[in-house]
């Protein structure tokens, strides 16, 4: 598997090394970039000691520590996923199921993974959104009546973006993006397998394909926007790039290897001590083991090589090393299992001990939010021309305007989350909408509306307990106010009894069929 990417690797920059007809037009800062994206992935992979002078009797000490990082970085962004968020004035019930459809048609988890390593190791991923017309598609199932939107991980090495001048380094000063890339095809005159570089040219208005030995072909771009979205690792200021993650790591990398190598060669070498005699003959002594010299000469000497240097200080230096490469990598030890957790730490201590990585993993989802938006405009836009999807004509640009909600990085005590926002929501301090989103529900409109018409119908489920009211012989919900069970009005029989005194001071009507009033007094006040 290492091998063959490495071999794949080489394949896709050897021909912008020779500088053919076809990839002339590459600058020195691609070919430099391209030189620096092989070097992250032979790190990546293990090839540490491809840039170290050694000898060749030298143990090779490896110590993979950028495959652990880059691994730990793409779990920690990714494992917990992201949910969009629309605007409240806009039904998301529509908009929502139609991105959610396409990102699990093309397996969004295992997408992001790829994008997430790429991304982390070169600092730069790209995702091809293409659509795909329903003659395209071998579907015999009838699942894609309407066309498919495909979602394409293209690695760093083979895209080429070019950007206008200037300091804009928005997804607009995206001038065009060339993909290129080789295939291997067999020979017209059958004399074997020769190589072919393909080149795609995407601009706003166009698409150009060419090839070796054919004609360029054109096609018209009707979406009018480059499909090909960038993902940048993190940001760098006045460049249109990202900055990888092992930029900073490789080189304590590197003197960390070389020094375990040093302390395995010294061990290796004391483990069989080399014996040193003076003054006597080695062929006049008996060799092998329980055997005892005697009758060595007076200045004779007898021993064996010990180690006379420090190497605790080796030990040392090379600690302190491994802990300087952890704080460059913002990767607290207790992350990836170097020190067991204390069993009384808090929430607030343990988020403390992670605030390194937290704060890494937050830059990263920024540029990671901005460009999964960008993904999910391009597929809305391409639903809404191909009729993949209805929206109304007032909320057709709304919708392009929703947010990317990350899950949270550390794990969550959800007894203690959802007490928070119960005492949140009686204090009148949340709402039911947010605490959902808090929650990492998905489709909350549709969920409120089936939790109300839920809870009317059924309401001892979520433990609202009916108020009895006596007009009426009524049991009412008291969050809603609705009547639940309605009775008949108890009759009231004729009673020739006094009548009791009520509290508009009627006792009875006269002859002409009025109210009698009680006699205090004071009307004649």
């Amino acid at each position: 598997m290492v091998s063959s990417y490495r071999s794949l690797l080489t394949r896709m920059i050897e021909p912008f090394v020779r500088m053919n007809d076809k990839t002339s037009y590459l600058s020195e800062e691609d070919l430099a970039r391209l030189a620096q994206y092989e070097k992250y992935w032979n790190f990546m992979l293990g090839y540490h000691y491809d840039y170290i002078p050694v000898d060749e009797d030298s143990p090779e000490n490896i110590q993979n520590w950028c495959r652990r990082f880059v691994n730990k970085y793409v779990s920690t962004e990714f494992n917990s996923g992201f949910t969009f968020k629309f605007d409240r004035d806009v039904d998301e019930s529509k908009p929502l199921k139609f991105l959610n459809g396409v990102w699990d048609d093309n397996s969004g988890s295992s997408l992001m993974l790829k994008v997430g390593q790429c991304k982390s190791v070169t600092g730069d991923a790209y995702v091809h959104v293409h659509y795909e017309s329903p003659s395209e598609i071998d579907d015999p199932f009838g699942i894609y009546p309407k066309g498919r939107i495909r979602l394409f991980s293209i690695p760093s090495s083979i895209v080429f973006p070019k950007y206008k001048d200037g300091y804009n380094d928005s997804p607009d000063a995206l001038e065009s993006v060339s993909i290129i890339y080789n295939v291997e095809r067999e020979s017209a005159l059958f004399t074997g397998k020769k190589t072919v570089t393909i080149k795609y040219v995407y601009t706003k208005d166009k698409i150009i394909k060419q090839e070796d030995g054919k004609e360029d072909v054109e096609y018209p771009n009707k979406y009018g926007i480059i499909p090909i979205v960038h993902f940048r690792n993190l940001p760098l200021s006045s460049s249109n790039f990202g900055v990888s993650d092992l930029e900073d790591i490789i080189p304590l990398n590197i003197e960390l290897n070389l020094k375990n190598s040093n302390v395995s060669e010294i061990l290796s070498y004391h483990a069989a001590p080399t014996t040193v005699i003076t003054g006597a003959r080695i062929n006049n002594l008996e060799r092998g083991a329980n055997n005892v010299w005697g009758g060595l000469p007076k200045d004779a000497k007898v021993f064996n090589l010990e180690l006379q240097g420090d190497l605790g200080a080796s030990n040392t230096y090379i600690n302190n090393t491994k802990s300087n490469m952890f704080e460059i990598a913002n990767m607290p030890k207790l992350a990836i299992g170097g020190e067991a957790p204390p069993a009384n730490l808090s929430g607030t201590a343990f988020q403390i001990a992670f605030m390194p990585l937290i704060d890494l993993i937050k830059t990263k989802q920024i540029m990671t939010g901005s460009a999964v938006q960008l993904i999910n405009k391009i597929a809305l836009l391409i639903g809404l021309t191909e009729g993949m999807i209805n929206i109304k004509d007032e909320d057709r640009s709304m919708i392009f305007n929703h947010r990317v909600v990350f899950g949270d990085i550390l794990p969550r005590d959800m007894v203690q989350e959802l007490s928070q926002i119960q005492q949140e929501l009686k204090a009148g301090l949340e709402s039911r909408s947010n605490a959902m989103v808090r929650l990492g529900k998905d489709n909350i409109v549709a969920m409120n509306k089936e939790i109300l018409e839920d809870s009317t119908k059924n309401p001892m489920f979520y433990g609202i307990t009916p108020v009895s009211m006596p007009s009426g012989n009524r049991l009412v919900n008291p969050e809603t106010g609705k009547v639940l069970l309605e009775g008949k009005e108890p009759e009231v029989k004729e009673s020739n009894a006094n009548p009791q005194v009520d509290f508009k001071n009627k006792v009875g009507t006269n002859r002409e069929g009025e109210d009698k009033k009680v006699f205090s007094g004071l009307e004649k006040t």
